[in-house]
């Protein structure tokens, strides 16, 4: 194991990640995670606590990319995780579809439409409209 507090560039973090099995992301308060969905669109699952939106992270990616855990970060924790992320049957490409800039854009019209036309059904699906994208 090596510390290295040095700026990392684009391709560094980039090599360093795809070489990871798990990246761990300790955080004791957060309420989302940038480097989370960074290590996840490398393919690359994730631990991270059981805090703000990081569950829904979870929700989003799967239980085999995104590991949680409650409470303060233990070894048990890293070695439950590190053991599912290596011997995961996962696919090779983490599933991170619904944050792909087009998919956000349409359903932020969706929702700015409903709002526009006072409409409270979802148009496609006839779901109310602010909870459907609420969690877009």
């Amino acid at each position: 194991m090596q510390l290295d507090l040095k700026f990392l560039s684009n391709e560094e973090i980039q090599r360093y990640v795809s070489a990871s099995d798990l990246i761990v992301l300790p955080y004791r308060e957060i309420l989302n995670s940038g480097s989370a969905v960074l290590a996840l669109s490398l393919n690359c699952p994730v631990l991270v606590p059981s805090l703000g939106g990081l569950a829904e992270l979870q929700a989003l990616a799967g239980k085999d990319w995104v590991y949680t855990y409650d409470g303060p970060l233990t070894a048990a924790h890293l070695k439950r995780a590190l053991q599912c992320a290596v011997s995961s049957a996962r696919s090779d490409i983490a599933p991170l579809q619904r944050l792909d800039w087009n998919h956000i854009a349409a359903a932020t019209i969706d929702a700015y439409g409903c709002l526009m036309n006072g409409d409270q059904t979802h148009p496609r699906d006839k779901t109310r409209c602010l909870a459907t994208h609420s969690r877009a």
